[in-house]
């Protein structure tokens, strides 16, 4: 599939572990000068397992939290849905996983994001109230790249993010194997926090302010 070659938004997910301290979650050692987003953008492939220690939770679920936004540490169930589905776009890195009594766990993986696609385009974004226990605020629906920058690939995401993107391919496979600890919600459906800055172009002025004092020209990007 070419690039940018798709039909509807509705063909693509966000994907994500669940947050919270039900499931395990630990602390993955990245030796320097690499980041997170370095390994998670397979920048950096370890030649040895790199070392992933409890820090809180119990369970060990297919998709296990890593003490960074990403990457992913991810079961041998997920990998064999992906592998099954012809998915593309995805690789691996060693891992040796602990579990809260210190002992090695085996089968599980290091994940990585090579597909590639353009910034997100926040702009595109729609203003919607969510509520809080302060309160009512404005948060943004959508979370959409930029057209003609996909490069076909089942598993991508922004070269400088952290953000994961899967066709319905990719998803659906997922799905069918009920992999445990995930999150795979429809890109158009996303809901994000605002955030201060210039993180999300146009958006700015929403920053610290709720529902009730918006403006209709606070409902519309800036120029």
């Amino acid at each position: 599939m070419g690039r940018g070659q798709f039909q509807s938004v509705t063909e693509f997910s966000h994907f994500s572990a669940k947050t919270g301290h039900v499931a395990y979650c630990g602390s993955l050692d990245i030796p320097k000068p690499w980041s997170s987003i370095d390994l998670h953008r397979g920048r950096f492939r370890p030649n040895q397992p790199l070392a992933m220690r409890h820090n809180v939770g119990g369970p060990i679920r297919d998709v296990v939290i890593t003490g960074w936004a990403v990457p992913n540490v991810v079961s041998q169930a997920f990998v064999d849905a992906l592998k099954s589905a012809g998915a593309t776009g995805w690789s691996l890195f060693p891992v040796t996983l602990y579990d809260k009594n210190g002992r090695g766990v085996s089968g599980f993986h290091g994940f990585q994001v090579l597909g590639e696609c353009g910034p997100i385009d926040w702009r595109r974004s729609q203003v919607v109230p969510v509520t809080l226990p302060g309160g009512v605020f404005p948060r943004l629906k959508g979370m959409y790249f930029a057209d003609g920058t996909w490069d076909g690939s089942d598993i991508f995401g922004p070269t400088d993010k952290g953000f994961t993107f899967m066709t319905d391919q990719a998803a659906s496979a997922l799905k069918r194997s009920k992999i445990s600890n995930m999150d795979l919600e429809a890109i158009e459906d996303v809901i994000t926090d605002i955030w201060p800055g210039d993180m999300q172009p146009g958006w700015k002025h929403l920053w610290g302010k709720t529902w009730e004092s918006l403006s209709p020209a606070d409902m519309r990007p800036s120029t």
